[in-house]
């Protein structure tokens, strides 16, 4: 996490934003937007565009189902983005595509700006975030952010089976 004149920025590099509790533990810290970088794979190249837009689509899906989840819950803004374009074979000898595409989820968890595209390629958005909306959810006495009881989430720090 760091501090910016503006707000506090917390960042989830990748597959770690798989797990709902990197985002909250950043939120407790303070995070009031979640950084997103990915470079999430989906495999051989599809030489067809559809095939292509098809994975594009797959990425946003994916985001659409779990980081409203994230802002909301956090009351924080999030933003992503996924490498986008052609990848060399890794070492594994697996090819590392990726599918691209950006999206920024606001505190009540609506999606307020994505990429267009359909095609994998590189795009980037801009987007004003309202630091009254993270203010206004955060004062809120309902929000499961100030209702958390640590002691009942000790087995989230036990081993797995």
């Amino acid at each position: 996490m760091f501090e910016l004149p503006f707000a506090r920025i917390g960042i989830i590099i990748c597959y770690d934003n798989l797990f709902p509790e990197i985002s909250r533990c950043l939120a407790v810290k303070g995070a009031e937007v979640l950084l997103c970088p990915h470079a999430a794979r989906f495999g051989d190249w599809p030489e067809d565009p559809a095939a292509r837009y098809k994975a594009v689509e797959s990425r946003k899906q994916r985001w659409r189902l779990t980081q409203p989840c994230r802002a909301f819950d956090n009351a924080c803004f999030v933003a992503l983005c996924d490498t986008a374009g052609r990848s060399a074979m890794d070492i594994n000898n697996v090819e590392a595509n990726h599918a691209g595409g950006c999206m920024v989820v606001n505190p009540r968890g609506k999606v307020i700006a994505e990429s267009k595209t359909k095609d994998i390629e590189d795009e980037m958005i801009v987007v004003e975030l309202d630091a009254e909306i993270i203010a206004k959810r955060r004062s809120s006495a309902g929000l499961n952010l100030h209702r958390r009881r640590p002691e009942v989430f000790k087995v989230l720090a036990e081993p797995t089976l």
